[in-house]
């Protein structure tokens, strides 16, 4: 029987499927495996390719992408939800692929869990499939929640409504999230805000609820009003339709998606709200309400912050005023 384990090219013996190569590109891979050094083991790995016959250029190729594509960066959660009106369910879409919560969740290759009516509103004053109602209807295990609601409250609810609606929103999923798994959105441009002095000036107030109501409870936080503004290319409609500017278009979903990927991406952050002395590792000092991690960006605006115990964080930003004592036997470490 005819064996041919090696061939010859130059002198030199070469396996010939190309097995000898794929040690080296494990081992490569792992060595340049961190997100920022990806890219630098590339360029050797396909070199070396050059000297592989065809067959086994194409071999080699298909191992290569597989495992480059096991070492690249996941999602650390399975399912997105999202509560809103005809913004987040698609409305005057060509198809449901081309709205922001689709775009979202395909690109971070998750679930999404679409809690989008056309009409909601986010108060029972405001009288149409009230989110408020109906929130715990989207919660899902292992997953993060965004919020966009409220442009259909304009002139059906009172500020002080809207803020409780909200509130009592936020609250309940405080229980089932972090709160930095919720993501409160502000409300994007419309036409109306031109048309309207009196739309225009709860639509800002109602922007500002969701503002401070996310500071206050520490969730996240996107400003989608900033890259809409004014920008009636990004939307669906001409005037007088009641509908015309909006709705967003496919482009208007991107901005809005892009807008969002960028909040989700940010590490965590948590504010110090604790009194001066109060202890690093007591969850109820934290606007979070969890101890910092080593992943969670720290605020200290004032106070004297006192480290007892081993703790982490992943940066920290004292301002004028504020303090950190760290006690005999204890670190603070920062993994930044």
């Amino acid at each position: 029987m005819r064996k041919k384990a090696l061939v010859k090219r130059k002198g030199k013996p070469i396996l010939n499927h190309g097995l000898w190569i794929l040690p080296l590109a494990s081992s490569l891979i792992q060595a340049f495996c961190l997100p920022k050094k990806l890219y630098l083991s590339y360029p050797i790995l396909l070199t070396a390719m050059k000297f592989l016959k065809s067959a086994q250029r194409s071999f080699f190729l298909c191992v290569l992408h597989l495992l480059f594509a096991s070492c690249m960066p996941r999602p650390t959660f399975n399912n997105l939800s999202f509560l809103g009106d005809s913004i987040t369910a698609g409305y005057l879409l060509s198809n449901v692929n081309e709205r922001y919560a689709t775009q979202l969740s395909g690109e971070l290759g998750v679930t999404e869990v679409n809690g989008g009516i056309s009409g909601s509103t986010l108060t029972v004053a405001g009288g149409n499939n009230p989110v408020v109602n109906r929130y715990t209807s989207y919660v899902r295990s292992n997953g993060k929640y965004v919020v966009y609601i409220g442009i259909n409250d304009v002139g059906r609810c009172t500020n002080q409504q809207f803020q409780d609606a909200l509130t009592t929103v936020v609250q309940g999923l405080r229980t089932s999230y972090t709160a930095q798994d919720i993501l409160l959105c502000n409300l994007a441009w419309t036409s109306y805000d031109n048309s309207s002095t009196a739309f225009f000036n709860q639509h800002m107030a109602f922007n500002n609820i969701l503002k401070t109501t996310a500071e206050a409870f520490n969730t996240k936080f996107c400003d989608v009003y900033s890259v809409t503004y004014n920008q009636p290319s990004l939307f669906i409609g001409n005037p007088p339709d009641p509908d015309a500017y909006s709705h967003p278009n496919a482009a208007g979903a991107t901005v809005i998606k892009n807008a969002l990927l960028s909040v989700i991406n940010t590490p965590p952050s948590t504010k110090w709200i604790g009194p001066s002395g109060g202890n690093w590792n007591n969850a109820a000092n934290w606007n979070g309400g969890a101890v910092p991690d080593t992943n969670t960006n720290v605020l200290i605006s004032t106070n004297i912050v006192v480290v007892s115990d081993n703790a982490h964080c992943r940066s920290i930003q004292l301002n004028t005023g504020a303090t950190i004592t760290v006690k005999n036997g204890a670190t603070l470490k920062i993994h930044k």
